[in-house]
């Protein structure tokens, strides 16, 4: 999810006045609507994205379920989730990981 720009930051000014230019230009109004969506995608600010590092102890624990199970169900992936403290997600993207480092 994005997040606005903020008013009165500088950007949103620099936003606004070249936004305007670009409106007011001679170009067709397709070439337009592309110049304004690429400025408007260069201006957002994206959302830093943490890692979140897997604890020693529950890493040793997916490597032991991972040894007998290369592949788990939605069922036994809420499971391994729930002993581990970690989400269904963070489960799945691990055993995904897993499998393409073991290859």
């Amino acid at each position: 999810m994005s997040q606005r720009i903020e008013p009165g930051s500088g950007v949103d000014t620099l936003f606004n006045e070249i936004s305007q230019d670009i409106f007011n230009s001679s170009l067709s109004l397709f070439k337009k609507s592309l110049l304004l969506k690429q400025l408007y995608n260069n201006y957002v600010k994206q959302p830093v994205k943490t890692k979140y590092i897997i604890d020693k102890d529950k890493k040793i624990l997916l490597e032991q379920i991972f040894r007998k199970k290369h592949w788990l169900n939605k069922k036994e992936r809420a499971f391994v989730a729930e002993k581990c403290g970690l989400s269904p997600r963070q489960v799945r993207v691990w055993f995904i990981n897993k499998r393409t480092r073991s290859k």
